[in-house]
């Protein structure tokens, strides 16, 4: 090996050797600075006089765990070690980034630990807090700004609203709010409560609220929503009817709402297709700004032309990138083919889609051969979800497989909980039916099963683009 490879190798395996050990000890420090936590903690581990240097308590006063600083996952022991280092001195807190092993109340345990030097706090309105985790952090760290959560309460209790009323509390801007209602006969006060708080509390940009069973208090709702003209709204096994359509059109023509999820509220979409409130609907649902629509269990094809207005107003859509129609029953027979081929044609005609939910819509073998005809023919949907589906193993064969291995843009496809393989073919099988998770290997379990053929290929694809991402 030539001389100046054997010193640049010997260099980068000790930093004493390197260029960067002879720096002062205030622009090591800088250096140091502006790198991301978990390497910064790895640093400590190269010589001991990295070690010492970062040692420095200035280091760690500061603890951003953001991607925008380099750290797009982190895990409560990182935070924990980091923590450590700032030896009571901690003053901003970012935890922006994703938690790979999320533990409220260990994230709560850290705030109030350090809540006497705490100045700064971000990334709270990405995690669920209650309102007791709330209540701690708020005493805990009565100067930390800007304090964005995340809440989740329940109308038996009502606590968030007393909360915000009171020192220290005024400062806490609730950015989402998960709202349950518990039925015990105090529900139209409750929501009468909500809706009240929703109008008032400006910082508010995401609301879910579950249980409504009364439609007016559902209604009342859904216009607090748009008179705050929430981003993110969600009304999950809720009572609604018809007439309600009006009130959503209005959050809809708001311009701000992107996120839009309808869960378990059926009864919404027993109308005529040809009314003029469905339509008006249809058409602010096309003009919304939306980047995701849910509209799970809502029986969307008990009435193919309802189903059928709903993907045609959304097909091309400018904006949106993920529709969730779980837990639709797509029928029998014709039904269920029809059902596939709208999808499919929704797929094709709409490239910015990005994710397409369809886990438990009871497709057959033609109701999948058509929906993923569309899908490979569109080829730009990223992510599937294609679980409890009752397709057999020769369709997965013929349909699925061909569909994932054409549509190139494919990262992740979920099929949990479908069953793939009918009786006949497990007994025409030597060793029966066989998964990973009965013992098996992948390569042994997709000579059994075609399923796991597919989820390799996939994620195959997916290490090989983040391999030269990299």
């Amino acid at each position: 090996m030539p001389r100046s490879c054997k010193q640049s190798c010997s260099g980068a395996a000790n930093p004493e050797a390197c260029g960067i050990a002879q720096l002062p000890p205030n622009c090591l420090h800088l250096v140091f600075l502006l790198l991301p936590v978990d390497t910064r903690l790895r640093c400590r581990e190269v010589s001991v006089a990295w070690r010492d240097a970062l040692d420095d308590v200035c280091l760690w006063t500061e603890l951003h765990l953001s991607p925008e600083r380099g750290v797009p996952c982190w895990t409560v022991p990182l935070l924990q070690a980091a923590v450590a280092r700032a030896r009571g001195q901690l003053r901003v807190l970012d935890v922006s980034g994703e938690c790979v092993d999320f533990l409220c109340d260990e994230l709560v345990d850290v705030v109030c630990a350090n809540g006497g030097t705490l100045r700064e706090l971000r990334g709270f309105e990405n995690m669920l807090l209650s309102p007791d985790q709330l209540e701690a952090m708020a005493h805990s760290a009565p100067l930390a700004r800007p304090l964005r959560v995340f809440v989740s309460d329940s109308d038996w209790r009502s606590k968030i609203f007393q909360l915000l009323r009171t020192p220290p509390f005024e400062h806490v801007q609730v950015v989402r709010l998960y709202f349950t209602l518990s039925g015990n006969g105090s529900e139209g006060a409750s929501c009468a409560e909500l809706a009240a708080w929703v109008q008032a509390h400006v910082p508010l940009q995401g609301l879910t609220v579950y249980g409504v069973r009364a439609h007016g208090s559902a209604l009342q709702l859904i216009r607090a929503a748009a008179e705050r003209r929430l981003r993110d709204f969600k009304l999950d096994n809720c009572t609604l009817s018809p007439t309600a359509l009006p009130a959503l059109t209005a959050l809809l023509a708001t311009g701000t709402l992107t996120r839009l999820s309808l869960c378990n509220c059926a009864a919404l979409l027993e109308t005529d297709a040809a009314s003029g409130r469905f339509k008006a609907f249809c058409k602010a649902l096309r003009c919304a700004p939306l980047q995701s629509l849910g509209l799970r269990d809502m029986r969307l094809w008990v009435d193919m032309k309802i189903g059928q207005a709903l993907l045609s107003a959304l097909t091309a859509h400018k904006t949106l990138t993920v529709l969730d129609v779980n837990c639709n029953d797509a029928g029998v027979a014709a039904r269920n083919r029809a059902v596939g081929a709208a999808l499919g044609a929704f797929v094709k005609n709409t490239p910015g889609l990005r994710a397409l939910e369809v886990h438990t819509c009871f497709f057959d073998d033609a109701g999948a051969a058509a929906l993923f005809k569309g899908i490979a023919a569109g080829n730009e949907l990223r992510m599937l979800d294609f679980g409890g589906n009752d397709v057999s193993v020769g369709a997965v064969r013929r349909v699925l497989l061909p569909c994932v291995r054409a549509c190139t843009s494919l990262e992740a496809v979920l099929l949990t909980g479908s069953d793939w393989v009918t009786d006949d073919e497990r007994s025409e099988s030597a060793s029966g039916y066989r998964s990973v998770s009965d013992g098996g290997s992948e390569e042994e379990a997709s000579d059994r099963d075609p399923m796991w053929e597919v989820v390799r290929f996939v994620k195959t694809r997916f290490a090989a683009r983040s391999a030269q991402a990299q």
